[in-house]
């Protein structure tokens, strides 16, 4: 077979042997131009491979690191989320609690006015009908007395006068009486002398009660203490004795607590005859005292009730005078004074008035 092949080489011009050697060459010289771009092609591959592994890993570390940054963001986010609705939540209760607490202040500013608005309108009813009946007591309370009243104060004691006046045995021992009399003026001869008291003004008395007047009008500080020379003359002459008992301590208690006036006295229901508690006498006793609230009720007579009673008109008349509730001149002042202080020598001599 070789011997084929040579014979056909043999038989083949030399040109083209010529010709098919060279494209050999050229082949070979393609072949090895083209297996150096495949090797320098990998080798920029393999370069390129390896430069592209490097920043790979540093990314993918770079990513590791952002998504733990971006966690730990998450939970403080979700932190102060949580945080933020707390607050919120408190706020709004706060909110609702500050609201209800000034709805409630409102509420009760506006009921305290209603009721403050309210008794105010009571207060200044009372005002003017206590001023009505004061005006109209000034006119009454120089003849209405514990020991002598007012039967236009009271119109039960008129009733009870002449329920008693207008009685058949009443009647007969009046008109009895009075026949009596006349037989007896008859029989005597003699006419009825009548005896009329005169009056006249002590000047002394009069000129303390006007000094003692003229320093009501001024101030606190400008008061002349020898300007109740009058109050002090009557208090040692007429109250002190007058209220002087048997009861030396009771005498002592009675007067204090009737110039505080916290003296308390009423009537028994049924009177009995006992010993006095003052003047340590046997008596019917249909009264009773009281020196203060934690005290005990004391029974007395009836003389010493009139006496403590004459004392008590004296001194409320000079309170009224004090407080300005009577409206009388200097005349009508002194007058009054000297009847009450003749009271209080009736009484202290044992005379008194009975119903």
């Amino acid at each position: 077979m070789s011997q084929s092949v040579t014979d056909s080489t043999s038989a083949i011009p030399s040109n083209s042997v010529i010709s098919i050697n060279n494209n050999f060459k050229k082949l070979d010289v393609d072949n090895s131009s083209e297996d150096r771009v495949e090797s320098s092609l990998l080798a920029t591959g393999a370069e390129e491979t390896d430069n592209a592994n490097v920043p790979l890993e540093f990314l993918q570390k770079e990513l590791e690191s952002a998504r733990k940054a971006l966690r730990i963001k998450d939970e403080e986010c979700k932190e102060l989320s949580s945080v933020r609705s707390k607050v919120e939540s408190e706020l709004e209760e706060l909110t609702a609690s500050l609201f209800q607490e000034a709805h409630k202040m409102v509420n009760e500013a506006n009921l305290k006015q209603f009721v403050a608005e309210k008794r105010l309108k009571e207060a200044t009813g009372e005002i003017e009908a206590l001023r009505t009946e004061v005006s109209a007591l000034k006119s009454l309370v120089l003849t209405s007395t514990p020991s002598n009243p007012n039967p236009e104060c009271h119109p039960q004691l008129i009733k009870k006068k002449k329920e008693v006046l207008g009685s058949p045995l009443r009647k007969h021992r009046i008109l009895r009486k009075r026949g009596q009399d006349e037989k007896s003026e008859v029989k005597s001869g003699e006419n009825p002398v009548s005896v009329k008291l005169g009056k006249e003004v002590d000047s002394v008395i009069m000129d303390q009660l006007a000094s003692w007047l003229s320093n009501l009008t001024q101030p606190p500080d400008q008061i002349c203490p020898s300007s109740n020379s009058l109050l002090t003359r009557i208090d040692s002459e007429d109250v002190v004795p007058c209220l002087t008992f048997s009861n030396s301590v009771m005498s002592r208690r009675i007067l204090n607590n009737v110039r505080n006036n916290t003296l308390m006295i009423e009537p028994l229901l049924r009177p009995v005859t006992q010993r006095c508690s003052l003047t340590n006498a046997i008596a019917s006793c249909q009264h009773r005292i009281k020196c203060g609230a934690s005290e005990d009720w004391i029974p007395i007579s009836m003389l010493s009730r009139a006496r403590i009673a004459a004392v008590c008109d004296y001194l409320t008349y000079i309170r009224y005078i004090e407080q300005k509730i009577v409206n009388h001149d200097r005349d009508q002042m002194y007058w009054e004074i000297m009847r009450l202080r003749k009271e209080m020598c009736q009484a202290k001599l044992g005379f008194y008035k009975t119903e």
